[in-house]
């Protein structure tokens, strides 16, 4: 779970999400009994504990109040945050290639995948995972961007999204 990066929804999100988490009936899942793979597991705990998303966390940054939902740059980069592009993308936001351990986004900023775009290309790819060029993205279950749950993000948000990527510096891909 990237904790790392929820670590940054501001106080009235946050208190809003426990509010809807709190509200949605329980559900009975028996997820069976745990199974630990010795040594693997182990292994990777004891050597990974320190990079594992919680213990990254600059505690004394956590909370206050999210910018105010506009098209902006500043509200942008908080919904970056909070919708963990990063996982994907890179802290950069210029992809993750070769790294084993993460999913491997692509080069979001303008000096990658998105350069030449139109902020109406950008939003038709998030609401239909279709590329200018018509190409499909993958659904996360096949590997790939989970644009179907960004589908229904408000034209703000995509417009937020849009300027704070316009406002990063065009960067080349990240090597691995």
């Amino acid at each position: 779970m990237p904790a790392d990066h929820y670590a940054h929804y501001g106080d009235d999100d946050l208190a809003a999400l426990i509010g809807y988490l709190k509200s949605v009936p329980p559900v009975d899942n028996d997820l069976g009994p745990r199974q630990i793979q010795f040594p693997g597991t182990v292994i990777f705990g004891v050597l990974a504990y320190t990079n594992w998303p919680v213990n990254v966390i600059d505690h004394a940054s956590v909370g206050g109040n999210a910018p105010e939902a506009a098209p902006s740059a500043e509200y942008g980069a908080y919904m970056v945050s909070i919708m963990s592009c990063q996982s994907c993308h890179a802290e950069n936001l210029a992809g993750n290639y070769g790294q084993l351990d993460t999913p491997q986004g692509p080069n979001i900023t303008l000096g990658g995948e998105v350069a030449g775009w139109s902020e109406e290309d950008f939003a038709r790819t998030l609401r239909t995972g279709t590329t200018p060029d018509g190409e499909l993205l993958k659904t996360t279950a096949e590997g790939g961007m989970p644009w179907p749950q960004y589908a229904g993000l408000s034209d703000t948000e995509v417009q937020a999204l849009w300027a704070y990527i316009n406002s990063l510096e065009p960067l080349p891909n990240n090597t691995p």
